[in-house]
């Protein structure tokens, strides 16, 4: 999701591309918290207002898994009606396995 830290407006409106590398940006600081990275996702869940993103959506998702060295892990791809927000145009859900 591309919304700015404190929630109030949605970053890179209207840029399926740029709210992907941010859901990402995010995604990887949340692992890094539970000392994990991308290498240790096992499945990754994307929903996009607008299923025409697809193509997009799988660059970022490449690109993403590319740089940190991980394979890419077996996903899902979901067209949804709406977000929370207006200008959120995608969120990207995924389920890590870490070995404690």
């Amino acid at each position: 999701m591309g919304l700015n830290p404190k929630a109030t407006e949605t970053l890179y409106p209207g840029d399926f591309y740029k709210q992907c590398k941010y859901a990402f940006y995010k995604i990887k600081k949340l692992l890094a918290l539970q000392g994990a990275t991308l290498k240790d996702v096992v499945f990754v869940t994307t929903y996009m207002s607008d299923i025409r993103y697809i193509a997009d959506s799988g660059r970022c998702r490449n690109e993403e898994f590319k740089e940190a060295g991980a394979e890419l892990p077996p996903g899902a791809s979901l067209g949804v009606n709406a977000f929370a927000w207006p200008d959120m145009l995608l969120e990207v859900a995924v389920t890590a396995a870490v070995e404690k």
